[in-house]
């Protein structure tokens, strides 16, 4: 399978990612987006080391919030020549909380490269939630 590498297919396949993750809560859907060895890093969490781990982070993350809700606003991708891209999401995130009616602002860091092997889409690492404001 080849990926075409520019700046909008990046911009898609993240956000493919974060709405079948989020919104379509398929976990293992999402899954094929990432690398064996993809790291995620929250600042509110330790970090989360591998796949398999991600997949069984989200699926605690999404038990804990049945309302959780992504909608993107914008993304912005860099791209880094042959070795991928990294992509930045704005979103706003509901169903967040102990009582899951908070709402927030969210940017996310996606770094993503191609496997020059197969030459397909893995993100490898996710900085994700940096809260910005809470919503009024």
């Amino acid at each position: 399978m080849s990926f075409n590498g520019t700046a909008k297919a990046y911009k898609d396949r993240c956000s493919d990612f974060l709405l079948t993750l989020c919104n379509d809560r398929d976990i293992e859907g999402a899954s094929k987006y990432l690398a064996p060895d993809c790291v995620l890093i929250h600042d509110s969490f330790p970090p989360v080391t591998s796949a398999e781990a991600f997949v069984q982070n989200w699926k605690v993350n999404l038990d804990n919030m049945p309302r959780y809700h992504k909608d993107i606003k914008a993304t912005v991708a860099e791209l880094e020549g042959e070795k991928g891209a990294t992509v930045w999401c704005y979103s706003v995130i509901s169903g967040c909380g102990p009582d899951g009616t908070e709402i927030r602002d969210s940017i996310g860091q996606y770094s993503s490269y191609l496997d020059s092997a197969e030459m397909t889409y893995a993100t490898r690492m996710c900085s994700v939630s940096l809260v910005m404001k809470q919503h009024e």
